[in-house]
C-alpha cells in the first residue's frame, strides 16, 4: 500500500532498450541519464458510445496508452546515439540523421514523498524528436531545456503501461540495475 500522502520532486531517471523477440520481452540494463526536470503524460483513450432509448445506453472508455512531453536539462551525446536517429560523425561530431528507424524503449525514474521514496517504470515507449530553442542572453542566463515527446504503449504481453514500487517492494531494490518484465499477480 502507499505510505505517502503526497509525492513531488524527481530525480534519477532511467532508460533502456525494449525489445520484443519471438521467444518474449528482454529489457536491456539501463542508463542513467542526469538532469529530469518534467515528465507530463496524459492518458491516449477514447469514449464509445451507443445510444438506444433516446440516451447513452452503455458507454466506456478503450484505453491506448499515455503520450506527453520529457523535459531534460540536456539529452547527453550517448541517449541520442543509443535511442534516438543520431550516430557519431567521422570527424567527431555528433548528428542527426533522417530516416534512422525509432527504437522501443522502456524507462524508470524516483519521485520523493512525505514518508518515503517511489519508483516508477514505463513499459514499451517511442520517442519523438528532441525540441529545443536557441535564444541570445538577453539581461541574465537563462537555461534553455530540452524536451521529448512519449508515447508508452505498455507491454506487449501483459499490457502493463507503468509500475510503482516502495522501498520494500522487491521490484525496488532491482529497478536501475536488472528490471523485471511485468507480471500481473495471479488471485486465488
Amino acid at each position: 500500500m502507499n505510505k505517502n500522502k503526497v509525492e513531488f520532486g524527481t530525480s534519477n531517471f532511467h532508460i533502456g532498450l525494449y525489445t520484443v523477440t519471438a521467444s518474449g520481452v528482454t529489457l536491456e540494463k539501463p542508463m542513467h541519464v542526469p538532469g529530469m526536470r518534467a515528465l507530463s503524460l496524459e492518458a491516449e483513450s477514447e469514449e464509445s458510445k451507443f445510444f438506444a432509448d433516446d440516451t447513452i445506453y452503455f458507454s466506456d472508455y478503450n484505453d491506448n496508452g499515455l503520450k506527453g512531453d520529457l523535459n531534460m536539462a540536456l539529452f547527453p551525446d550517448e541517449f541520442k546515439t543509443k535511442f534516438l536517429n543520431y550516430a557519431e560523425m567521422e570527424d567527431g561530431g555528433i548528428g542527426q540523421v533522417k530516416g534512422m528507424p525509432g527504437k522501443q524503449v522502456y524507462f524508470a525514474f524516483e519521485g520523493k514523498g512525505d514518508k518515503q521514496k517511489r519508483r516508477h517504470i514505463f513499459f514499451n515507449a517511442s520517442l519523438g524528436a528532441i525540441k529545443r530553442e536557441h535564444k541570445t542572453i538577453e539581461d541574465g542566463k537563462e537555461v534553455e531545456e530540452e524536451s521529448i515527446a512519449i508515447t508508452v504503449v505498455g507491454d506487449n504481453a501483459s499490457g502493463i503501461l507503468k509500475v510503482s514500487y516502495s522501498p520494500e517492494d522487491t521490484g525496488y531494490k532491482t529497478l536501475f540495475e536488472t528490471p523485471a518484465i511485468p507480471k500481473v499477480k495471479q488471485q486465488i
